[in-house]
């Protein structure tokens, strides 16, 4: 450890000997590099026997691989093996590891499987489209009779569809992170007095998901954690030997920690308590949508037996940049107009590196901070984003920049404007990779031609498609965009395709591009022709058919085969559905709108230093603990970004339901209110109003990501949104002003 330069804060962590210690880690201070060096100094320093490990729990497959190269790197230096007396997983690879000890305690085969999640996801939304046709008169009552009248059947079917969706899988999590399987929870409603029907519905799926995890012989992440759990506390000598295995136990991201996950490690460090939680409780934005709870890693942190540690100080952003982050901490803790959301952020505040350390602060680009307190329309906003992007890579070509957004639909959105003003873009981070994307798309623009066969412009897109491949190729490339021109110009289609000596009327420069044309020409008919015979069989074998012909990768050609039981999918549970209905999924796919099943998770390591001089475009969730030179943060309203106070909006509310409150919360706090029988009983609308606060803690904390994110230099703007009566959010205007007071 000697020849490593630490921060006094770092050498108090390192001098960790054992016991309980929690730590709280600003932005860019580092967490990563220091609980590296600790897990490194106890392997080589503790008195591990030869059977043991330091376990080091992350929060993902990349930061998992991060965590195991450092260390490695660190102990080789040292003359020990890499790999040897150290352990990295994430909770989801601890969990399988703890059942496959012995499968047979959770009631386990030694071959089960482990589904992920958008595999969990296409079980559970059949499910609930079957539930919807065995009992339509009960979903049908959930439905408010104004948003009836204002929308067409499909409409309100498909929205219907999605809400329960979601409502079911927060009901099924929330059994799952307290340890109740679905008969458990059957036993508390038969001895509940008025369960509501809505309460009734998610049960009912909730056994049908388990009985049809069952019959795969699977398990989802969720049973994975609560089995492993089951199994620590149900065997007295597997506790042992994992407690013996694993004398020390770092937890990284602690702030997104769950109750099943705090209990296994709790659990698994009971013996010798030598339990390090590092984490960032300012950067737990996974609330709404996961079983995190932040709450967890503050009281962990507060007890009186645990080791209280600060990593304060970060190189990450500029001086200015950190003095707008501060001055968001400050004014929520102390100066919020709602008081119960005062909690949504805390100490300590960002210091910068102090003089002489290896990581010194970056200076400020001008201007270091751009907080645009205009009244954009949502069009308007994209358009002030696209000529302040524009002249900013004119003067900063080699920067990094991004465009921070809340949803994946307005990412998408940003995405092609950028694309279509001109400027690189890069749509990455986002729920579907690339990869997913491309094959997506490639397959709707196919099938788009197919449907209008008489469409010279949709015909020559399939054939870019089918010629692809050579896009990398200029000279070849530009034979093909002469023969898309000239497919464009035919004013019949039908000519081109079924003449039996078609004439190609494109001028050459040389016998090369001829030959080349007239290849690719006659290659493209005869395809063509057999694609038009393929759409007599079923959509899904069709598209089977397609990618025969395609010159595709082993991911393209799985990605493909997945889309084509997807839409076989469609089919079998919408048959009222028309062929272009179908073909337009593939189209919110391509375009991001819609998760995809994934087969490459390469983009879980992006890295922004690969892509200088483009605009890499993210949700906010999805950049955290990513970092740009330049960040754009967008959609900065009270919308978006509510205080919870009376002139705020909530998106959860849904107004599709007969009284528009947030159904998650509800159906949570009347599940909570069965398994603790000593609280408050529940109370239809309670709930909503105590997850207005929640959501609006979140928000701050997911401002305070995105503005973490930048490096050199921030700029921010707000739009009206759909109906031009949102406002800028409050956090904005009241850190504007202070800021700009205090500079």
């Amino acid at each position: 450890m000697t020849n490593i330069r630490l921060r006094e804060s770092q050498e108090r962590i390192l001098a960790y000997e054992g016991g309980l210690m929690g730590i709280s880690a600003v932005p860019g201070s580092g967490k990563t590099f220091t609980l590296s060096h600790l897990a490194a100094k106890l392997v080589l320093e503790s008195d591990l026997a030869f059977d043991q490990e330091v376990l080091i729990v992350t929060f993902s497959n990349v930061a998992a691989d991060n965590f195991s190269a450092r260390i490695g790197k660190i102990l080789s230096s040292k003359g020990i093996m890499e790999g040897i007396g150290y352990k990295v997983r994430t909770l989801h690879g601890l969990a399988s590891d703890i059942i496959r000890e012995r499968p047979d305690l959770a009631g386990l085969s030694n071959d089960f499987s482990i589904i992920d999640e958008s595999e969990s996801t296409e079980i559970l939304k059949d499910l609930v489209q079957y539930q919807m046709l065995q009992e339509p008169e009960i979903f049908d009552s959930f439905v408010s009779e104004s948003f009836r009248i204002k929308n067409n059947p499909r409409k309100v079917e498909t929205e219907l569809r999605d809400e329960i969706y979601h409502v079911v899988s927060r009901f099924i999590k929330t059994a799952k992170d307290h340890l109740l399987s679905a008969d458990q929870v059957q036993t508390l409603i038969d001895n509940a007095e008025t369960p509501s029907s809505l309460l009734l519905i998610c049960q009912k799926i909730y056994q049908a998901y388990q009985a049809a995890l069952n019959y795969r012989g699977a398990l989802d992440f969720d049973d994975l954690i609560r089995l492993a759990w089951m199994s620590l506390h149900n065997d007295e000598e597997l506790l042992k030997s994992l407690q013996y295995r694993w004398p020390y136990i770092l937890e990284d991201e602690a702030q997104d920690s769950s109750l099943v996950q705090e209990a296994i490690l709790t659990l698994l460090t009971s013996k010798e308590k030598n339990w390090v939680r590092v984490g960032d409780p300012n950067q737990a934005i996974n609330e709404s949508f996961t079983n995190a709870d932040p709450r967890l890693l503050r009281e962990f942190i507060k007890r009186a037996d645990v080791q209280r540690e600060e990593l304060p100080e970060s190189g990450r952003s500029c001086p200015q940049i950190i003095s707008l982050a501060n001055t968001l901490n400050e004014w929520s803790q102390y100066y919020h107009p709602n008081p119960i959301t005062r909690d949504a952020l805390s100490h300590p505040l960002i210091e910068r590196t102090k003089p002489g350390d290896p990581q010194q602060n970056p200076e400020c680009n001008s201007p270091a901070i751009d907080l645009q307190n205009k009244r954009f329309s949502s069009d308007l906003e994209i358009d002030f984003l696209i000529a302040d992007i524009k002249q900013w890579l004119e003067e900063h070509p080699d920067d990094t920049l991004a465009v921070l957004a809340p949803i994946n639909k307005r990412v998408a959105k940003l995405a092609d404007d950028f694309d279509k003003a001109r400027i690189p873009v890069v749509q990455a981070l986002m729920r579907n990779p690339e990869n997913t994307r491309i094959s997506a798309g490639a397959i709707y623009r196919l099938l788009r031609s197919l449907q209008e066969p008489s469409d010279p412009t949709l015909l020559s897109s399939a054939f870019k498609v089918l010629f692809r491949q050579y896009q990398d190729d200029e000279k070849v490339w530009l034979v093909v965009e002469k023969c898309v021109r000239y497919i464009k110009m035919q004013k019949a289609v039908e000519t081109l395709l079924y003449n039996e000596s078609p004439e190609f009327l494109v001028e050459f420069e040389d016998m090369y591009e001829e030959e080349l044309a007239n290849d690719f020409m006659n290659h493209f008919i005869h395809t063509m022709r057999r694609w038009h015979k393929a759409t007599v069989l079923p959509l899904d074998q069709t598209i089977i058919t397609i990618a025969q012909d395609l010159s595709l990768d082993p991911v393209e050609l799985a990605t493909i085969h997945k889309i084509s039981q997807l839409v076989k999918q469609i089919l079998n549970n919408q048959p009222e559905w028309n062929i272009n209905e179908v073909i337009n999924e593939l189209k919110e796919i391509a375009k991001n709108n819609r998760a995809f099943f994934s087969f490459n998770d390469a983009e879980d390591g992006f890295d922004p230093d690969l892509h200088k001089g483009k605009v890499v475009v993210a949700t906010y969730h999805k950049a955290k603990g990513l970092e740009w030179d330049k960040v754009y943060l967008s959609s900065l309203n009270n919308f978006d970004f509510p205080s919870a106070l009376p002139e705020d909006y909530f998106i959860s509310e849904r107004q599709i339901f007969v009284e528009p409150r947030n159904r998650q919360a509800e159906i949570r706090a009347e599940l909570l209110s069965l398994i603790d029988p000593t609280q408050p009983a529940y109370v239809p609308g309670v709930a909503t109003m105590i997850d207005r606060n929640d959501v609006a803690r979140e928000r701050i904390r997911l401002l305070y990501v995105g503005i973490t994110r930048a490096k050199k230099s921030l700029t921010g703007s707000f739009n009206t949104g759909r109906y031009g009566n949102q406002s800028e959010a409050l956090a904005i205007k009241e850190i504007r002003e202070r800021w700009q007071d205090e500079n």
